[in-house]
């Protein structure tokens, strides 16, 4: 099991990334997650490098760790119920670098679910990235 778990690959990725990706849940979710950062006083950045975003926040992904709480309801609706807790503001860049190690790596890392394997990897980009200037 590697360390993405929960993480589909390929074709079976594809109804998470062109539909609850795509959907009306997960744009009202993201629009909360950046109206939270923005009512914390905060400047929305990459929680990895430090990279801000676009005036649009589109130039910022959120990664979750963990699925728990989005998916479809009984009559095939995407629903988004993510907690500022289960999502993480990164740059494509560093995104792109975790899944790469979390999907690559293979390793099970005795067990550790989503979220703790997520941390650790972002732990570990820290220390390699040089942090960006606004």
């Amino acid at each position: 099991m590697g360390w993405s778990l929960g993480r589909k690959q390929g074709a079976a990725a594809a109804p998470y990334r062109d539909g609850y990706l795509r959907s009306a849940a997960w744009r009202d979710t993201r629009r909360r997650y950046f109206a939270w950062v923005h009512a914390q006083g905060a400047v929305p950045s990459c929680q990895v490098c430090g990279a801000r975003r676009n005036p649009d926040d589109t130039a910022l992904d959120l990664h979750h760790l963990s699925y728990e709480h989005c998916g479809k309801d009984a009559a095939g609706n995407w629903f988004s119920r993510e907690t500022v807790e289960d999502l993480v503001l990164m740059c494509r860049d560093c995104h792109k670098e975790l899944h790469r190690i979390l999907d690559g790596s293979g390793k099970d890392w005795k067990g550790w679910d989503r979220r703790r394997a997520s941390v650790a990897v972002i732990v570990h980009l820290r220390g390699r990235r040089p942090v960006r200037q606004a």
